[in-house]
């Protein structure tokens, strides 16, 4: 297959990271120095690590780069660079870590080497005893069901453990990790992992067990090269460290080297791996009682002002690097998106005073190539042109703030208000109430404007029921006694009219007398109520009672 050539470099973006620099290389991949920036001018550096381009198709280096992610990133020590993101971008696979604001180890030693010096005992000693306090984290590591995964990193080298400005020791790059659960496999049958002069003797032995141990003789030989000048192996070739290590030969011995630091040297460097340290937390202790013994106790502090005084230069190129990396970036016009299919539905929208103005565009009418970049191409191949900064509408819209418009809910509170004010003036003065809902015909006033009307028509049933009475009764009288005299006629006339009378002004018995308690202004009693009365219905008057028939008599006048 024809190698892929790479198109990578400053002002491109891997998803939400704009790409200002390399910082480091290695055999497996490259180390870039990234910006994520944010509204409001927020800004934060991260290091973005990628597979080395002619590595991109190699399915075995894919899966060692997804492992180290997967099982890394559970890690949590602050002395272990965390990685934070895994990505893809059109087949490039990368990892967001924690920009580390310092330098290698192997940076720091060779360049007080150029100056015919050494690292100070004590701050070599704090460094290794930082760096055995981020290896116990990850030889601890558990997965989701609790079970140890055994996780080595394989790889301990003055390479691997960077020193911040601040004086902090991070461990880095656990892409060779061994580790239960890991879809790359366990290393094949003579394939050798690591950098030799840092390999244990149980890495090059047939069927030899590789545990957290063989990270412990890997400290062991970053120890003696910090303070000899070189590792144990460091005269002999590779191909010769490799046959030493098989035939269990001892290194030379080292002169010069303090008995606490040698103490713990021997225990580090013993073929058998039962000699050395059980864990790297007892190492640590080991590294710490060295300290002591010998009255050099150091803390982070103590290693800071060593490199500020000491290696000035280190910090002030990496200012310099950084610093240049950013003002090229601010002169660039903006970099472009990778704006995929799916990534389409969450195009930004602006929210202003006349409400949300969306950026999509309908499928049908939206480039499939709009805002991508390629990151790789075959030689002779044309690279696909990346959109031209000011046609990038998600950009631009980036860099303005959201705006959303203020509105008063005054108006609110005032009307809660007044509803409070009413119900507590309701409940503390209920017949004024009562009196206000009446005027304005809600509540109470329908009530008694019912009972007066059901009184009326009552009165004037009771009227009309009484006059066809009164004449009946007089009817009856002039038949009965025929010899009657005028007088008696007219007597009883009258006493019809008062009865009629009577009857047009008596009280119905809906009516109540006011005050209570007086008395009636009749003392016959009141007509029946009728109890299927109802203000709702129409009823009809009653009927008026049959007239009484005459009395039969013995006379009859025809």
């Amino acid at each position: 297959m024809e190698a892929a050539e790479s198109i990578l470099k400053a002002g491109y973006r891997l998803d939400r990271y704009e790409l200002l620099c390399p910082i480091a290389s290695g055999g497996m991949a490259t180390v870039w120095l990234a910006r994520l920036r944010g509204k409001r001018g927020f800004e934060k550096l991260y290091a973005i690590k990628t597979i080395r381009t002619e590595l991109v198709d190699d399915a075995t280096f894919q899966e060692m780069f997804l492992d180290e992610a997967r099982i890394a990133s559970r890690i949590q020590h602050p002395n272990v660079a965390q990685i934070l993101d895994l990505g893809e971008q059109q087949t490039v696979l990368f990892i967001v870590m924690e920009w580390v604001d310092g330098d290698s180890l192997a940076k720091i030693r060779k360049v007080v080497a150029k100056r015919k010096g050494t690292i100070p005992i004590g701050v070599t000693l704090r460094v290794l005893a930082d760096a055995c306090a981020g290896l116990h984290a990850a030889h601890e590591l558990r997965d989701e069901n609790g079970d140890a995964v055994d996780l080595v990193h394989r790889d301990v080298s003055p390479q691997n453990i960077l020193v911040s400005t601040v004086g902090a020791a991070k461990v880095i790059d656990f892409g060779i990790a061994k580790a239960h659960g890991r879809k790359q496999g366990e290393t094949r049958t003579g394939v050798v992992k690591g950098k030799i002069q840092y390999l244990a003797p149980e890495q090059v032995k047939k069927g030899a067990k590789v545990d957290r141990r063989t990270d412990i003789w890997a400290l062991g030989v970053c120890l003696q090269e910090l303070i000899v000048g070189k590792p144990p192996y460091g005269d002999d070739d590779d191909v010769e460290v490799i046959r030493k290590l098989m035939t269990d030969e001892l290194p030379e011995p080292v002169e010069g080297i303090p008995e606490p630091v040698q103490k713990v040297l021997d225990r580090c460097l013993g073929f058998d791996p039962d000699v050395r340290f059980p864990t790297a937390a007892g190492m640590q202790r080991a590294l710490e009682a060295a300290m002591k013994e010998m009255g050099e106790s150091t803390t982070t502090e103590d290693v800071a002002a060593f490199l500020r005084t000491e290696c000035p230069e280190l910090a002030s190129q990496r200012k310099s690097i950084v610093g240049k990396a950013i003002d090229e970036a601010k002169g660039r016009p903006a970099p472009p998106d990778s704006l995929s299919k799916e990534e389409v539905a969450f195009a930004p929208t602006l929210v202003g005073e006349t409400g949300a103005i969306s950026q999509r565009q309908p499928a049908a009418q939206r480039d499939s190539n709009l805002g991508t970049v390629q990151l790789t191409r075959r030689k002779g191949e044309t690279p696909v042109g990346a959109v031209h900064p000011a046609t990038n509408a998600s950009l631009e819209l980036d860099q303005e703030p959201i705006v959303i418009p203020k509105r008063s809910l005054a108006w609110l509170w005032v009307i809660m208000l007044l509803a409070a004010v009413i119900a507590v003036g309701a409940y503390r003065y209920p017949e004024v109430a009562h009196r206000v809902l009446a005027v304005v015909g809600i509540g109470g006033g329908s009530t008694q404007a019912s009972e007066q009307a059901g009184a009326a028509t009552a009165t004037e049933s009771a009227t009309a029921s009484a006059i066809p009475t009164a004449s009946a009764t007089a009817s009856a009288t002039a038949s009965a006694t025929a010899t009657a005299t005028a007088s008696a006629s007219v007597a009883a006339s009258a006493s019809a009219a008062p009865s009629g009378s009577h009857a047009a002004t008596a009280p119905s018995g809906r009516h109540h007398t006011w005050p209570p308690g007086a008395p009636a202004a009749s003392e016959e009693p009141p007509e029946p109520v009728n109890s299927n009365w109802s203000l709702y219905k129409n009823q009809p008057p009653p009927p008026p009672p049959p007239a009484p028939k005459p009395a039969p008599t013995d006379s009859n006048p025809y």
